[in-house]
């Protein structure tokens, strides 16, 4: 299963995917944590056991998604309008997603 996520910043120094609230229900709490595959071949682990992932922020966070931002140009866009990625979850039983990056 594919779904839409976009690119999000904090305003300050972090960036992450960004989940819809209707998506989230594809994450388990009991993970821990996710393994996102970019498309560079980049590995990262995102915390999802956290209150807030599941109440009010739905983002998927760490350094390698910014550093992957940073490299083919996604670390800056038109406000209210994220750049969107497609997001797959490959192992359902380890928390394991592949991004996908259709806009280039």
């Amino acid at each position: 299963m594919r779904i839409i996520v976009t690119a999000w910043n904090n305003g300050g120094p972090g960036y992450g995917l960004g989940i819809r609230h209707a998506d989230v229900r594809l994450f388990r709490r009991e993970w821990g944590t996710v393994t996102i595959e970019l498309p560079d071949g980049t590995v990262a682990r995102a915390d999802i056991d956290k209150d807030s992932f599941y109440a009010s922020c739905p983002h998927l966070i760490h350094r390698s998604i910014k550093e992957w931002f940073r490299a083919n140009g996604y670390l800056t866009w038109s406000s209210g309008k994220p750049p969107k990625f497609e997001l797959e979850l490959i192992d359902q039983n380890k928390g394991v997603f592949r991004l996908y990056d259709n806009q280039n």
